[in-house]
This record gives structure tokens, C-alpha cells and sequence, in this order.
């Protein structure tokens, strides 16, 4: 659904192009769809007067089509006709752009950046890749690192987007090195426009709601221009069992919530409980008695996000004028694995690895013998278990991130012209993880004696005084409330980042040689 109410008009400022660097002129008319600017589109008998523009790729005008580097020009027509309200959803269908580091749809195994959407050219990491919004840079997404969330950019105020495909380190450092992707944002807008959607997928689930508002106008007789944005977005989880496709685990993980248990020395084989006999000698069979992940694992990670935008133009004289730009945005995500598993490969301190003693009062006899008979000196067993008991791991994520730039540009003259601006960023992120072990407390869990009136203790004694509680893991559902108290753990992570950049550029012409005139930036 949707409704709009739009009376949007051109105002008669001068028309700027706010990129960064070399490359192309988008002749834009009613066309919707993705323009690639390219010295051959245009003939060299040509009349038209075009305008100078400053183009993402150098920081030089100029009035032709030459470019040093291949640029993608993606149009708000373009933008409109996907019906998509995220940007990265477009970005993406490139052909440069590879495989992203994180998007709604893959973010199930990378908790430190669930619900981000990273763009990714040429493959070469979204680190490298520098995402820019009116031709400066914008506060990473994710903690300790540049890497940019580009769904905190709302398609509704974008202009157009001005996608670099060549590397552009040498003018933008090494974050540029597979590309630059530039952000136009509308600044002459008027009118309002009220946005609605919903929907589903056709097999069901990942359900979708977006709600914005967009706002503008010009004041102080059109030479300045404030434009609002406020949107609201929910994307809904799907399982993996939802889909006929991914119902099931290719092959079954080893690690199942009965145990699989064998001798030192052996990495195949093993043994688990026969449930027809409730004796623990059944040999493991991983069809049988291995966990199906994709039962609990998501396709896709639920996200809810609020946003704020403000950008305000204001020409002071015709040499002066004043711009700012405030975004504001929150996100709520939740994502969950399978839950968690234990083996040998656990280690806590000076500890290389974490199995059961071959005293553990817990440990069945007839599986005790059949390790002792695989090896009579063996001290422990190996164990590989899943620990349904505890859940699914989950991870919650709530990110807040704040970015505000203002400043001044204006031509000093007919053949020069200047930009000066101040950036403030802040990124927050607070994340919990559940359904983690404390190793040290699992270790001493599996370390328990005969306490001498029918019951059994920790054989650490600081570890007892602290309310360890034996465990008992052999079999499904054998780990009682109290154990899994002592040995999971709500693990927490609190981040802050904080960007300041303060940048100014003048660029005009040097002097003019026979080819033509010398630019300088």
C-alpha cells in the first residue's frame, strides 16, 4: 500500500553536483533507468552547454565525459520503480558488486554486525569500499569499524547515486580501494509525501512494514530549503524450516543432544545411548543421532529500525551558502543459531582441552568400559554434545547512530569555487549474547566426587563455595535447571565510536594551455 501526497518543485538555486571525485556528467531526463556515464554517449558535434560539475572520483570541475574511472549513475526514477525502500537492496543487483559482508539476509553466523547492510564492490571487503553522502563520509555502522550501514539512508531523500567502480585510494586512502559509492541527497525539495507499505513473501513469512514521511520547502524568498524525513521499518524473521529448500541439514552436525562420547586417540566412531535399551553403547550414527541445524536456524534476521533526517540549504549571498545535514537512526535486531555445542577442542587456561574424567560418577558404566577397553590407560572420554537444554543461542543487538555536518560553498569567482565543513558521528552498540558457556565453570562442573550423603559436589573447592553444581550430560535432557545456571552465561557487549572530520577543498581553473584549461582542487 501506499499513499503519497507530493507537490515536489525545483527551486531556482544553482544546481551543484556534491561528489568527490572524476568521473561523469548522468544525463538524466524522464529516464528510470540506470545510467552509466560514458565518454562515447556523447557525439563530438554536440552543442549542448553543459554545466560544470564536480563528479565523485577528483575534486576538479569540468565540463566533459572524460573519467579515469568507470561510473555508475543510479537515478531516484530508477530508485522509485523497485518499489524497494533500501538503497543497499538496489546497490547490490550491480554487477560490481559482489558478495556482501552483511545484509538481512546473511547475518545469522556475524553477531557484531546483525541487521547491517554493507555494499561490497568487486568482492575485495565492504571495509574497502567507501560510502560517501554528499560527497563526504559517513560514521561506520558496526563496532571498530568504517564499514557503513547504507540502510540508514533513506531512498525517499536520495537524488540520485554516483557508484565509482574503479579504485579511488589515491584520492580517498585505502577505504576507496575497490570503489566509492556517492549519495546524492535531494536539497530543493517541496511538498510532502507520505509513504506506506506492507508485505509478505508469496510462500509466507518475512513479512515487511515501512512507514515514512517526507517533508520540504523553500523559505526567505527560495534562497534556502529545509527538508524532514521520519520513517519507520520492520522486517520480520524467516526460519529456515519455513522453506522446502533449507527444511533440512544437508548432512546432520556430529554434535547431538544425546552425546556422542569415544576413547583418546579415536576421532571416528564413538558411541551414544541406544534409547530401546537405555544403555549408552549404541555406536554413533550421525542420521540417527546427530542434530538437524536448519531446524532452529534463521534465513533471515529480524530488524526494526527508527530514523530521523534533517538537511537545510540556505543561500546567504551569491557567494556564500550555508548547508547542514542530521541523521538519526535506531535498530533493534535479534538473531539465534542452533544451540551450543561442547568438545575437546573447549580449552580454559592452562587446560588444552575439556572431556570427562573417566571418574565422573555420571558417566555410564557400560560406556566407561567400552573407552577402557579402546584404550585401558585412558584418564577421560571425549565428548561431542549438543545442548538442547539450554536453547538456541541468541544474539540482541540495539545500535543508535548520529551524524551531523554543516558548512559553508560558494564560487568565489567564475573560475573558482570552495567548500569548508565541520562532521560529527556517533555510533553506540549494546549487544547480548545468551546460550554462552563459562568454560571455567563447564570445567568444573565435569569434575565432580561422591559427596558422601548420596549426592556429588564440585571437586574444586573456591569453585563449590561459589555454587558450582554438578552436570550430567549424558543423554537428552539430563542437564537440570541449577547446572545450566552455573555454566551459561549472558555475554555482553558495549561499544562506542566517535568521528570528527573537518575537511575544505577549493578547486578552479590554474591556466589554460592549447588542449584545453588546467583544473586544480
Amino acid at each position: 500500500m501506499a499513499v503519497k501526497f507530493s507537490t515536489a518543485q525545483k527551486r531556482g538555486l544553482r544546481s551543484k553536483y556534491l561528489g568527490g571525485a572524476a568521473t561523469a556528467i548522468a544525463l538524466l531526463a524522464t529516464n528510470a533507468n540506470i545510467n552509466v556515464a560514458s565518454a562515447q554517449d556523447v557525439s563530438a558535434d554536440t552543442e549542448t552547454e553543459f554545466e560544470e560539475v564536480v563528479v565523485t572520483g577528483s575534486r576538479i570541475k569540468r565540463k566533459d565525459l572524460v573519467a579515469t574511472s568507470p561510473v555508475n549513475v543510479i537515478t531516484t526514477e530508477a530508485l522509485d520503480l523497485t518499489g524497494s525502500t533500501h538503497v543497499a537492496s538496489i546497490l547490490n543487483e550491480l554487477p560490481s558488486a559482489g558478495v556482501p559482508g552483511s545484509v538481512d539476509t546473511s547475518t545469522n553466523f556475524r553477531t557484531a554486525t546483525v541487521g547491517l547492510n554493507t555494499i561490497d564492490l568487486r568482492n575485495l571487503g565492504s571495509q574497502r569500499t567507501l560510502i560517501l553522502v554528499n560527497g563526504r563520509r559517513h560514521i561506520g555502522g558496526a563496532a571498530g569499524s568504517p564499514t557503513v550501514d547504507v540502510s540508514m539512508i533513506p531512498s525517499a531523500l536520495v537524488e540520485r547515486v554516483e557508484v565509482v567502480t574503479g579504485g579511488a585510494s589515491a584520492v580517498y586512502g585505502s577505504e576507496a580501494m575497490s570503489g566509492v559509492i556517492n549519495f546524492i541527497m535531494k536539497d530543493d525539495y517541496e511538498g510532502i509525501t507520505v509513504d506506506g507499505r506492507a508485505g509478505t513473501s508469496d510462500a509466507g513469512g518475512a513479512n515487511e512494514t515501512d512507514i515514512s514521511v517526507l517533508a520540504g520547502g523553500n523559505f526567505a524568498d527560495n534562497r534556502g530549503n529545509a527538508t524532514i524525513y521520519a520513517g519507520y521499518s520492520k522486517r520480520g524473521s524467516l526460519r529456515s524450516s519455513q522453506r522446502e529448500i533449507s527444511a533440512h541439514d544437508a548432512t546432520n552436525s556430529s554434535f547431538g543432544p544425546k552425546g556422542h562420547f569415544f576413547a583418546p586417540g579415536y576421532a571416528a566412531g564413538g558411541w551414544t545411548l541406544d534409547e530401546s535399551t537405555g544403555l549408552f553403547n549404541k555406536p554413533f550414527n550421525n542420521a540417527e543421532d546427530g542434530f538437524d541445524r536448519n531446524a532452529v536456524r534463521l534465513i533471515r534476521v529480524p530488524s526494526e529500525r527508527v530514523q530521523f533526517n534533517a538537511n537545510l540549504d540556505y543561500k546567504i549571498n551569491d557567494h556564500v551558502t550555508f548547508f547542514s545535514e542530521s541523521a538519526y537512526s535506531e535498530l533493534k535486531s535479534s538473531s539465534q543459531l542452533e544451540p551450543s555445542i561442547v568438545g575437546e577442542f573447549i580449552s580454559v587456561g592452562n587446560i588444552p582441552n575439556i572431556n570427562v574424567p573417566i571418574n565422573n560418577p555420571f558417566l555410564p558404566q557400560e560406556l566407561r568400559d567400552l573407552i577402557l577397553d579402546a584404550d585401558p590407560n585412558a584418564d577421560h572420554a571425549i565428548m561431542y554434545r549438543r545442548f538442547t537444554e539450554a536453547g538456541p543461542r541468541t544474539s540482541d543487538v540495539q545500535r543508535r547512530t548520529f551524524r551531523t555536518a554543516f558548512g559553508f560553498e560558494g564560487d568565489i569567482n567564475e573560475s573558482w569555487s570552495y567548500e569548508a565543513y565541520y562532521q560529527y558521528g556517533n555510533n553506540s552498540q549494546d549487544q547480548v549474547n545468551g546460550g554462552v558457556f563459562n568454560t571455567l565453570n563447564f570445567y568444573n562442573a565435569l569434575n565432580v566426587v561422591d559427596d558422601g550423603n548420596g549426592g556429588y559436589r564440585c571437586v574444586d573447592d573456591l569453585a563449590h563455595s561459589l555454587g558450582c553444581v554438578p552436570i550430567n550430560v549424558f543423554g537428552e535432557g539430563t542437564i537440570t535447571g541449577d547446572a545450566l545456571d552455573w555454566v551459561l552465561v549472558d555475554n555482553q557487549l558495549t561499544t562506542r565510536m566517535t568521528q570528527h572530520v573537518a575537511g575544505a577543498t577549493i578547486t578552479g581553473t590554474a591556466f589554460e594551455l592549447p588542449a584545453g584549461e588546467v583544473g586544480v582542487a
